[in-house]
C-alpha cells in the first residue's frame, strides 16, 4: 500500500462527498484523514488515503473525476502525514514560542509553500489568497507573501497562516518588552509589562500597604481598589 494526498473541490451539496469516497473505494482506496475547506465555489477536501501499490496518479485522478470531484491535485505523501492536523498545529506553534524569529520557517512546513518572502513594506493587497498565492499582513509591519506550484491555497490555511503571525509578532514584542535587570548585590530582577493576570499579585501588594500609603496613591480613601479597576490600569 501506498500514501497519498488527493485535494478536489466538491460541490457542498448532501450525498456529493459520499459519491467520492464510493468512486475512491472502487480502486481498493482507504481514506486514513480528510480535511474539509469550505470556499465560495464549493467544499475542497483534502484527503490522505491508502492505495493499493499499483493503483497510478492517474488512476487516483480519474476516480476523483468520475466521483464528480474537480481541480484534482494528487501527489505521494509521507508517513508523518498521519499525524493529526491539530496536532501538528500546535506543535509548529511550541516551535514558534520557542524561536519567535521562525515565523518564515513555521509558514513554509505548516503549508508545504514553496517560496516565503517577508517584505519590509505592506504588501500591495491588505492580505488574502489568490490561487498559488498568499499574502499576509504582519501586526508589527510588513507582510508575508507565500506561493507554492500547487494546490491552490484555501481560505481555510489563510487563517491559519494568519493567526500564526499574529502569535509570531506577540511573542516579538513579548521579549522586546521583557528586561533584566542586574542588581548592586548580583541578583537578577525580569521586568516586563503587566498583564491581567497579574491581576492577584497586584492586589497581594496593596494588601501589603499601609492605608495612608493607600490614601496617597489614590486620592481617594483607604480602601483596596477594586478588581475590575486594577484590569483597567494593567491593560487599559
Amino acid at each position: 500500500m501506498a500514501l497519498w494526498r488527493i485535494r478536489a473541490t466538491v460541490d457542498d451539496r448532501p450525498g456529493y462527498l459520499s459519491v467520492l469516497t464510493a468512486s475512491l473505494a472502487l480502486r481498493g482506496v482507504n481514506i486514513l484523514t480528510v480535511q474539509v475547506h469550505t470556499t465560495e465555489v464549493g467544499a475542497v477536501d483534502d484527503f490522505l488515503v491508502d492505495a493499493p501499490e499499483q493503483v497510478t496518479e492517474a488512476e487516483l485522478r480519474a476516480a476523483v473525476e468520475r466521483g464528480r470531484g474537480r481541480d484534482c491535485w494528487v501527489a505521494r505523501s509521507e508517513a508523518r502525514g498521519l499525524a493529526d492536523e491539530p496536532t501538528r498545529v500546535l506543535g509548529l506553534a511550541g516551535r514558534l514560542v520557542r524561536d519567535p524569529e521562525a515565523a518564515g520557517a513555521t509558514l513554509r512546513t505548516l503549508l508545504g509553500a514553496d517560496a516565503v518572502t517577508w517584505r519590509p513594506t505592506p504588501t500591495a493587497a491588505s492580505g488574502g489568497v489568490g490561487g498559488t498565492t498568499m499574502l499576509l499582513t504582519d501586526p508589527a509591519g510588513g507582510g508575508y507573501e507565500l506561493r507554492r506550484r500547487e494546490p491552490s491555497f484555501t481560505p481555510a490555511e489563510y487563517a491559519r497562516a494568519q493567526a500564526v503571525v499574529e502569535l509570531a509578532a506577540t511573542l516579538a514584542r513579548r521579549d522586546v518588552d521583557r528586561v533584566t535587570l542586574v542588581l548592586p548585590d548580583g541578583a537578577e530582577v525580569s521586568v516586563r509589562p503587566a498583564t491581567v493576570e497579574d491581576v492577584p499579585a497586584v492586589r497581594e501588594l496593596h494588601v501589603a500597604c499601609s492605608a495612608r500609603s493607600r490614601q496617597r496613591r489614590y486620592l481617594s480613601g483607604a480602601a483596596d481598589p477594586s478588581p475590575a479597576r486594577l484590569r483597567r490600569l494593567l491593560e487599559p
